[in-house]
C-alpha cells in the first residue's frame, strides 16, 4: 500500500472514532416542560424560553409605559408539538407576561388556547 492511503485511511479512522465518541457522549438539550391543567403537554429549549420571557417582559414595559389599557406583553412565536392521549398536534407556543404571572399559550390546535394557567375555547 502506498505511504498517501496509509495516511488517508489513519486520517478517516480517527475522524470516525471521533464521531463516534461525540455522539455517545453528547448531553441532551435542558427543556422546559408545559402541562395544561385539561392534559396537554409540551417543551421549549431552555435557551429560548429565556428569549422568549425577556422578550414578553420588554413588550409589557413598553405596552405599561405607553398607558395602553390593556396591559400585556407578547412574545415571538415558536412552534411546538403538543400532545395529550398520545395524540400529536402542531402549534406556535407565546410567552405572554401581565400583571402577575408570564404564561406559556400555544396557539394552533383546533377549537383551543391551550396555557400552563388554564385553556380557552375559541
Amino acid at each position: 500500500m502506498k505511504r498517501q492511503t496509509k495516511i488517508l485511511i489513519g486520517v478517516l479512522a480517527i475522524f470516525i472514532v471521533g464521531m463516534t465518541l461525540g455522539a455517545a457522549f453528547s448531553e441532551p438539550v435542558e427543556a422546559k416542560k408545559f402541562k395544561s391543567p385539561s392534559g396537554y403537554k409540551w417543551k421549549i429549549k431552555d435557551s429560548k424560553w429565556k428569549k422568549m420571557k425577556n422578550k414578553s417582559k420588554k413588550e409589557y414595559k413598553k405596552a405599561k409605559k405607553q398607558g395602553r389599557a390593556n396591559v400585556i406583553g407578547y412574545s415571538k412565536g415558536v412552534k411546538v408539538t403538543v400532545t395529550k392521549n398520545g395524540h400529536k398536534y402542531k402549534g406556535t407556543a407565546f410567552a405572554i407576561k401581565n400583571s402577575k404571572y408570564i404564561r406559556c399559550e400555544v396557539r394552533g390546535v383546533p377549537g383551543l388556547y391551550i396555557s400552563d394557567k388554564g385553556d380557552q375555547r375559541v
